[in-house]
């Protein structure tokens, strides 16, 4: 009987089971039967298939042909992931050299391949394990301010002491150095004469004189160099508590070559202070309105070029340059009201970006303040996916940052040390791209947020039909014809149909030098058919082995300025420079016929100043003055008064003068802004306007603000308050006849209504006639 129990059971459950299959097979059959084009049939479920042959006249989407030829069906594909290169950890020795640097390895796998299709999550590991003596690139931002002296005196001392404390750290270190102040100007600085050369001269000290940043050392291994150059700074001194920290902290980003900075290495600044920072917007104070450029402004001496044109950069400019470079930060901050300024900075704007710590008051615990800021950002990870581009891919982070196999949702972890750590991606497709290309793959990384370590992900797509255009090629002669009927060529041929010889061989594509082969097109370009293609256009030469030079994201500058030949540009007539960017013109310098307002010299058609001026043509000194604004002042007045203006042109003395108004100064082409102010009889005007010159004429865009002045309208303050007064005195007056006439309106209706309720006795009368009955007499008249 228990025999025949179960194979009762096992036919019933196998019974089920089949019905199950055969349902679900109709139901996704159905699915792909709905289906009229091919990608929206592979995208509708894995098991679909389309059939492209042109006599087929059944339904083209299905599970299974039957008459189809199988040599005309677009097999769909499944999602997928499979590992590409799988190099082991690295070993970095203690004197690693660049190219080792570049191959350093503490990811692993470093690519992988996936296929993804919609609404199925594809989920692949990998392990990151951080490698001792892994390369430092410390720069050393010191405040120089007079409150900060003792931290000058301290570093000046730290000698071998420095060497070993970084030694202790990684033997790959290297150290650069800069300091900064602040703006040069009111109400910055004093700007007195003695002041100006001596900032100290009101504390009675000598020290340096101002400056808003100086890059003093390239970054070198050489302890001993940074030392002698430390020993020969000095401080210097400003006005206000706050300070141009971010100005310097900018050009340290964005002057990378300029100072040297690895391309493979961890990157901090350290930047010990007891003051706060100046931002965006404080710059105005000194006139400097234009949004600092991400360009290196650093001139031959390493100070900066332009102190008071740009304002402040803004701590979320700072934030996305440190993100982008890969740069972190030490704040070691002295004073300890200050230090929750820092705190807050670091946790809301700068977070995995910055380590904040307090500063001994006589700065002894430098050493100390390095090394906790070093193994603060060297003890963690953090990795993540740009998908700015790819918004239709969800990605996913998992870790296991105990090493126990419990992963948690997080892409961060923290206190590693040297242990291998393992992480999980998960990425799932939403949403299926937009393709100009059928089978376009794309490429994601998993990138570490402070170091350039990186894992490269290539992404191809299931549910994209390759044969939606068929080429139909007649004849296939060194080929075979393939299901889309496109000419697959044998080794050795191309073309249409492979009627083309081709040299498959690499070693053409291999540069010959000193008995070595270069790397396969220079590492610059791909091999096909024996000859090199160049990646990109400023990639030239046989081998693809010369980078011509850019300016401007052009190749000498544009056709107009200069040539490459071989790697190097030959520049046109009016033009030098490596990257023919330097224009022998001086139109650029030049205004109402004076090159740089006699105050400097045009190189490069552009002025450079002499020592107290600024500007394009050197207009401005720092008392604010400036003699373009003061020239035209007069031509602008006359304009907005009306005065001798014909067609926006001045008559005679201001033909060359073309003045007209916009709603706002950004729109035009000029930098420097003059202000004035301008009454016309009953009116006051605030004017701005800005200047440039073009084919011989001045441009004054103007924008103009115009109100009544206080004199006329305390006339017509006072008509309108006598006009008040005198209708308000009529106002009361029949105001308070109403009131009265009404009142007696209302006394009078409330007597005639008394009368009406009268019945000829009032009520309030009472008689004075009192009548008393004698008890004793009704007695009597009763017995």
């Amino acid at each position: 009987m228990i025999a025949i129990h179960i194979i009762l059971t096992s036919l019933i459950c196998l019974s089920v089971e089949t019905n199950t299959t055969e349902n679900d097979e109709n139901k996704f059959q159905k699915l792909c039967l709905d289906q009229e084009f091919c990608d929206d049939c592979l995208q509708a479920h894995k098991s679909c298939e389309w059939c492209y042959q042109e006599d087929f006249h059944d339904r083209r989407c299905n599970i299974a042909f039957s008459k189809c030829d199988p040599n005309k069906i677009e097999r769909n594909s499944q999602k997928s992931m499979s590992i590409g290169k799988n190099e082991q950890f690295s070993v970095i020795p203690e004197q690693a050299s660049a190219e080792q640097m570049r191959e350093i390895i503490q990811i692993k796998p470093q690519s992988v391949d996936l296929t993804l299709r919609k609404g199925e999550a594809v989920t692949f590991n990998f392990t990151y394990k951080p490698a001792s003596n892994y390369p430092l690139d410390l720069y050393y931002l010191g405040d120089l301010s007079a409150s900060m002296e003792h931290n000058l005196e301290i570093l000046k001392t730290l000698g071998n002491n420095l060497k070993t404390s970084l030694t202790d750290l990684t033997k790959n270190y290297k150290l650069a150095y800069g300091s900064f102040m602040d703006k040069t100007d009111m109400p910055f600085y004093f700007t007195d004469p003695e002041s100006l050369n001596n900032p100290c001269y009101s504390l009675l000290k000598k020290c340096e004189k101002g400056y808003l940043f100086r890059h003093r050392l390239n970054f070198t291994d050489n302890t001993n160099k940074f030392s002698e150059v430390v020993n020969n700074s000095t401080i210097t001194a400003n006005v206000d508590d706050l300070d141009g920290a971010l100005d310097a902290i900018l050009q340290i980003l964005v002057c990378g070559k300029k100072i040297g900075w690895s391309s493979f290495s961890r990157k901090i600044i350290i930047l010990p202070t007891d003051s706060l920072l100046h931002t965006a917007g404080d710059g105005k104070l000194v006139g400097a309105v234009l949004k600092p450029t991400e360009k290196c402004m650093l001139d031959e001496t390493g100070n900066h070029a332009e102190p008071l044109k740009y304002d402040y950069p803004s701590l979320e400019q700072i934030t996305m340059l440190m993100q982008q470079k890969k740069v972190n930060i030490i704040f070691a901050v002295k004073d300890g009201p200050k230090f929750k300024y820092y705190e807050s900075l670091s946790k809301s704007l700068l977070t995995d970006h910055s380590f904040v710590t307090k500063l001994d008051p006589n700065s002894g615990n430098i050493l100390q303040v390095i090394e906790e800021g070093y193994y603060n950002f060297a003890e963690q990870v953090n990795f993540y996916i740009n998908t700015t581009n790819h918004p239709n891919i969800k990605v996913e982070f998992e870790a296991d940052c105990e090493n126990k196999g419990r992963f948690n949702r997080t892409s961060s972890c923290y206190g590693i040390k040297d242990k291998p750590v393992n992480f999980r991606v998960t990425l799932t497709l939403e949403k299926h791209p937009e393709y100009s290309e059928r089978g376009q793959m794309d490429t994601l990384f998993v990138e570490e947020k402070n170091i350039a370590e990186r894992l490269e992900v290539s992404i191809s797509y299931a549910g994209i039909c390759k044969c939606v255009n068929k080429s139909k090629v007649e004849h296939c002669e060194n080929g075979e014809i393939d299901g889309c009927g496109d000419c697959i060529c044998k080794q050795g041929w191309k073309g249409k149909n492979c009627t083309e010889e081709c040299d498959e061989t690499t070693v053409s594509c291999r540069k010959l030098e000193n008995g070595k082969y270069s790397q396969l097109c220079s590492e610059n370009g791909v091999c096909e058919c024996g000859k090199c293609i160049c990646k990109d256009s400023y990639y030239q030469g046989k081998y693809c082995e010369f980078e011509c030079p850019l300016h401007k994201n052009q190749i000498c500058g544009g056709p107009a300025q200069g040539e490459c030949i071989e790697g190097k540009c030959i520049c046109e007539s009016g033009y030098v420079g490596e990257t023919c960017s330097c224009s022998l013109s001086t139109i650029d310098c030049t205004f109402d016929g004076t090159v740089c307002s006699n105050r400097g010299t045009c190189e490069c058609n552009r002025c450079k100043c002499q020592e107290g001026f600024f500007g394009n043509y050197c207009e401005s000194n720092r008392e604010n003055n400036n003699t373009i604004c003061e020239t035209y002042d007069s031509p602008v007045e006359d304009y907005v008064v009306g005065k001798n203006i014909t067609d926006n042109n001045a008559e005679e003395n201001h033909s060359r003068i073309k003045i007209f108004e916009q709603k706002d100064l950004k729109e035009s082409n000029c930098g420097e802004i003059c202000s004035t102010v301008i009454f016309d009889g009953s009116s006051r005007c605030e004017v701005n306007f800005c200047y440039y010159a073009y084919n011989e004429s001045i441009y004054l865009p103007i924008v103009k603000k115009c109100f009544m002045t206080a004199g006329f309208m305390g006339t017509i303050g006072g008509a309108l308050i006598a006009l008040f007064t005198f209708f308000a005195g009529i106002a009361i007056i029949l105001m308070v006849k109403w009131k009265r006439d009404r009142a007696d309106r209302l006394e009078y209706e409330r007597l005639i209504k008394e009368q009406g309720n009268f019945r000829g006795e009032n009520p309030f009368y009472k008689s004075p006639v009192t009548i008393y009955l004698n008890p004793m007499r009704g007695r009597e008249q009763n017995n």
